[in-house]
């Protein structure tokens, strides 16, 4: 079974890190630069989980979820940030599945997948 992962990020080498990890647990993992660019890859792909930066120019990950949200994605949605404090530690109130802080550690992200009932594979 793929499992595919969709990690958004306008920084390259975060976005590069996180890929190389979700990959070496199993997942195909789609890239993009910017929520508009996900939420074309959203409309092409079903993913089991979507890895979003909290802080881009523009729109943030927040957004990203919302929208996604607005047109029913049920995908897992992680925000991830190096901000210690999110608008709102609630996440039920944020409405999003995980935060993931960076920098991306790979235990970290491990743990995120298995608390999210996701498949983890070692490559």
């Amino acid at each position: 079974m793929i499992t595919n992962a969709l990690v958004v990020d306008d920084d390259p080498v975060s976005r590069a890190v996180l890929s190389h990890l979700l990959s070496r647990h199993g997942y195909d993992v789609h890239e993009a630069d910017a929520p508009e660019s996900a939420r074309a890859h959203v409309a092409e792909t079903e993913f089991e989980v979507v890895f979003s930066d909290f802080h881009m120019p523009g729109e943030s990950g927040l957004d990203l979820f919302r929208s996604l949200h607005q047109l029913g994605d049920r995908a897992k949605f992680v925000l991830v940030s190096g901000v210690v404090e999110l608008p709102s530690a609630n996440l039920a109130e944020l409405g999003v599945d995980a935060v993931l802080p960076k920098p991306v550690m790979t235990r970290a992200v491990a743990e995120c997948l298995d608390r999210l009932g996701l498949p983890l594979v070692e490559r």
